[in-house]
């Protein structure tokens, strides 16, 4: 059964797996982790737990209104491929006033329990268990009041079950 859940014996396993995987074999220390870690690079990603996405660059120099998207690049967490977040920054449609929407698409079939949250400090952290059908994106319409100052959101997969260990 394909099942992962994040813990902190799971991360420094993930850690020392990525540490093996960019040949850093020699040294398994903690700190030679975090160090091979901190650029994600495509043999890494997929191992990773959380990806933060900057979107500044995204949004420079365009006027967003009410109900226009931006979207991530895809990526892999957890052996989870094709995962994209779309982001309102001035909210959804169906968005009250004054917030910022975000949704994270998956494959269908995947069950995934994630938490999306401002990549700042102190910062609301919201928490989801959801099972993706085609095209569909799930998460927050009213996710956080709009700010200026946020330029980067993060999620992060807390457990992903494939739809193969489901069946």
């Amino acid at each position: 059964m394909r099942t992962f859940y994040p813990s902190q014996f799971y991360s420094l396993q993930i850690c020392h797996g990525a540490c093996r995987a960019l040949g850093h074999e020699e040294n398994l220390s903690l700190l030679c982790c975090f160090q091979a870690w901190a650029p994600a690079t495509a043999k890494t990603q997929a191992l990773q737990a959380t990806f933060v996405w900057d979107f500044a660059k995204d949004v420079e120099g365009k006027t967003c209104q009410k109900g226009d998207e931006i979207k991530s690049q895809k990526f892999s967490l957890l052996g989870v491929p094709d995962l994209q977040m779309s982001l309102y920054p001035q909210g959804h449609t169906k968005a009250k006033e004054g917030h910022m929407s975000l949704f994270l698409y998956a494959p269908a079939g995947w069950q995934i329990k994630y938490k999306m949250y401002k990549a700042t400090c102190g910062d609301e952290v919201k928490t989801l268990l959801h099972t993706f059908d085609d095209d569909e994106g799930w998460g927050w319409p009213n996710f956080a009041p709009i700010s200026d100052k946020t330029t980067k959101i993060a999620v992060e997969l807390l457990e992903a079950v494939s739809p193969e260990a489901k069946a």
